[in-house]
C-alpha cells in the first residue's frame, strides 16, 4: 500500500491517506509530492511511502527538488 503523509507548519498533527499501488502505478511520485506541497495551504512537508519504504519526501528537496525512489507494487 502507498501511504500520502502531510505534515502542517501549523498544531495540526500529520494527515495520512492510502491508496493502492494500482492506483498511482504510472503517477510520479515525487511530482505528486512537490504538487501537493505547492497546493495545499501551510503543509511543510509530504512524504510518500511504499509499505515502509520512502519513495517521495519533499524535505529534502533543494530548489524545488524532491528526494526520489522506486515505486514497485507489492502485490
Amino acid at each position: 500500500m502507498l501511504t500520502i503523509l502531510v505534515r502542517y507548519e501549523d498544531d495540526r498533527g500529520p494527515s495520512a491517506t492510502i491508496a493502492s499501488p494500482d492506483v498511482l502505478r504510472n503517477a510520479d511520485l515525487p511530482a505528486l509530492a512537490s504538487r501537493l506541497l505547492r497546493m495545499l495551504p501551510a503543509v511543510e512537508r509530504v512524504q510518500i511511502f511504499d509499505g515502509e519504504r520512502p519513495v517521495a519526501d519533499t524535505a529534502s528537496r533543494g530548489q524545488g527538488e524532491v528526494s526520489r525512489g522506486s515505486c514497485r507494487s507489492s502485490g
